[in-house]
């Protein structure tokens, strides 16, 4: 009885230790590359004013998650280039990720063929405000 407790609790403690969450390093690596931009959420207008719009992105579109800390972010004729940053498995931080006041993004879905990543909405009296980024590859 004593030996198969012990059997039973070394692998609880192994199956905990390989289900941690990663550093971000394969979530960083995972990410590097080219991503077609399938739509981009964001609140726009204050007040009574304040609506979600949802951009479709088009075949020319796209997302660069660059292996230097940049990323691009062409969506039509705009093209904006930032600082990203993984911060763990679950949580990127993109700088200047337009409509949100907070630049950490948490990676809601992320495998070989789609990545969401959104911000926290923070709703105020102005209205929403944060952004949904879906991407696929």
């Amino acid at each position: 009885m004593k030996y198969s407790f012990s059997a039973c609790l070394i692998c609880f403690i192994i199956t905990l230790v390989s289900c941690s969450k990663n550093d971000g390093t394969d979530t960083s690596t995972f990410i590097s590359g080219r991503w077609n931009i399938v739509a981009d959420s964001t609140y726009d207008g204050v007040g009574i004013g304040n609506h979600l719009t949802v951009y479709k992105g088009d075949s020319g579109d796209y997302c660069n998650f660059n292996t230097n800390g940049f990323v691009d972010i062409k969506e039509g004729i705009n093209l904006n280039t930032s600082h990203y940053k993984v911060i763990s498995g679950s949580s990127v931080f993109i700088d200047d990720f337009y409509g949100s006041p907070s630049d950490t993004a948490h990676i809601e879905k992320l495998n070989d063929n789609d990545i969401i990543v959104t911000t926290y909405i923070f709703p105020t009296p102005g209205g929403s405000f944060g952004r949904t980024l879906h991407l696929s590859r």
